[in-house]
């Protein structure tokens, strides 16, 4: 009994040390703050900064639930002032309005910097999202929605939108959207907006038009390194592989094919191999080819400096090929935002796309919204950017994430192609997989011939009479029957889940969207 006994205790008593370090941090980092404030203790924490709970010191004569309640942000010192700067901008100009969080007052004391802001008490989204009626999730997702186009209308990307990033009292139907740590502002759009009009238009194009892999076609294929003599997309940035490895294994609890271990590589080599690769090159710059005639001294001593011979940066030969050439490795990579939490970041993000824009906001809002649907949370769990995009693959098919690499200028190569799944089916099967059996009789009408299992769909690996395919060759159930949702509300998460973000839901639409009829106004 002693031993059972001891472990919560200790593990309490860790729990408190963290929390008054972070007070005694915050009261010797900013002295002020023990003048102004009763500091009762640290309510979370992130890479940047630790919020505090706490109350006025002239209000400790009051009693405990007359007292004012405040939520202090402190910053990490070696957080980057202009981190600092943009988050306090967005909450003084943004906030306070429409579920966005305002602030009070900024304390400083050298390196040291605080946020007073209003305190929320809200329920753990862990306890509830699979718990809401209809009526409660549509006023949960409006108000979302409420506050993200409050932020997008100062031309703002939130970039970390989460359910711990959205508080929820459930009591009083109060809402609050925090943190804006890593938002950042959109570049002014110019008047002529020429190519943004012709990106427009080449993704507004018929769906069907997907880049044929490299090993099927017989042109010339693009390199990484240069851009084609005749453009035959109008971006002007080149087509960047990522090479995804898509391998699924045996599911033994859902048979889902959320639940593959998916395997991801890149180009094929490890970081050593790239290491050894660019030195070897850098030493042998001046290796002649096989059709050349031998350089001379002169020459020799003129292309043995660093990335100075032009010829050699005119093609790359690791293209498709388990190697990395010099040409790749001094090459400068194309800069974009991977800012977010991992699970909820958007394709765009994840094919490091530079023009990004509100709408990495609103995939945030579809992965919230499906958690809720399918009653799985997280619902995305990959530990990397490739793995995350190889799990889209599973769940929105092959041809569908191919066609928004290619427009978004990327090219994404796979180990073999699937078929998109049926998001209302997949989400039924997922919230109602604890109490779907099959009895013998219905095992037995749809064994194989042989009489030796039953038969599944080699796509998605469920039995044919349960296959989550969105097209299916077979006869499947009516997911509506067993589903507590209507049909508006697949069909909002489609708009809010759309691979391509030219093509992508506003906020402003989503909340004109059918589901949202039935909600009080007054909520």
């Amino acid at each position: 009994m002693e031993k059972t006994t001891q472990k919560p205790t200790s593990i309490t008593s860790i729990t408190g040390n963290k929390s008054q370090e972070a007070v005694s941090d915050l009261k010797t980092k900013i002295p002020e703050i023990d003048n102004i404030f009763n500091v009762l203790g640290r309510i979370g924490n992130g890479t940047f900064s630790t919020v505090l709970l706490a109350t006025l010191k002239k209000d400790q004569d009051q009693q405990q639930k007359h007292r004012r309640k405040y939520a202090i942000k402190h910053h990490v010192p070696t957080s980057h002032p202009d981190r600092i700067i943009k988050e306090l901008k967005c909450m003084t100009e943004i906030g306070g309005k429409d579920n966005v969080v305002g602030i009070y007052c900024t304390l400083r004391h050298h390196e040291s910097v605080a946020f007073v802001m209003p305190y929320l008490p809200h329920d753990r989204f862990h306890d509830f999202y699979d718990k809401m009626p209809l009526e409660e999730i549509q006023c949960f997702i409006k108000n979302l929605l409420i506050a993200l186009r409050r932020v997008h209308k100062f031309n703002v990307i939130h970039r970390d939108v989460k359910p711990s990033n959205f508080l929820y009292n459930r009591r009083s139907r109060q809402f609050l959207l925090v943190d804006f740590g890593l938002a950042q502002e959109m570049p002014k759009i110019v008047k002529n907006n020429t190519t943004l009009k012709v990106r427009r238009r080449e993704c507004e194009q018929d769906d069907d038009r997907v880049p044929t892999p490299p090993e099927e076609s017989n042109a010339k294929r693009l390199r990484c390194s240069q851009q084609p003599e005749t453009p035959t997309t109008p971006f002007k940035m080149p087509l960047r592989q990522l090479n995804v490895n898509t391998t699924p294994t045996k599911n033994t609890q859902l048979q889902s094919p959320l639940s593959r271990q998916i395997k991801s590589v890149l180009l094929g080599v490890s970081l050593t191999d790239r290491l050894q690769q660019r030195n070897k090159n850098n030493t042998g710059l001046h290796r002649v080819e096989n059709n050349a005639t031998p350089a001379s001294p002169s020459d020799t001593s003129r292309t043995s400096q660093y990335s100075t011979n032009r010829k050699l940066n005119s093609k790359c030969y690791c293209y498709g090929k388990p190697q990395i050439c010099n040409i790749c490795l001094i090459k400068k990579e194309i800069h974009a935002s991977r800012a977010g939490t991992p699970g909820y970041r958007s394709p765009e993000v994840l094919l490091k796309y530079p023009d990004q824009s509100t709408a990495v906001d609103i995939w945030a809002v579809g992965v919230i919204f499906i958690s809720i649907l399918s009653s799985v949370y997280p619902f995305f769990k990959a530990p990397d950017d490739y793995v995350a995009l190889a799990e889209m693959v599973t769940i929105f098919g092959d041809k569908a994430i191919r066609k928004t690499a290619f427009g978004l200028g990327r090219l994404v190569t796979l180990s073999h192609w699937t078929k998109p799944l049926d998001l209302r089916k997949l989400c039924v099967r997922l919230r109602n997989h604890k109490t779907i059996g099959y009895s013998a009789e219905l095992e037995k009408k749809y064994m194989t011939i042989d009489g030796s299992e039953i038969e599944t769909c080699k796509n998605c690996d469920q039995l044919f009479y349960d296959c989550l395919c969105k097209e299916s060759s077979f006869t499947t159930h009516d997911p509506s029957c067993n589903d507590i949702f209507p049909a508006s509300a697949y069909d909002l998460l489609y708009k809010l889940l759309e691979l391509n973000p030219h093509k992508r839901i506003s906020a402003e639409e989503a909340l004109q969207h059918p589901f949202f009829e039935a909600v009080d106004s007054t909520t």
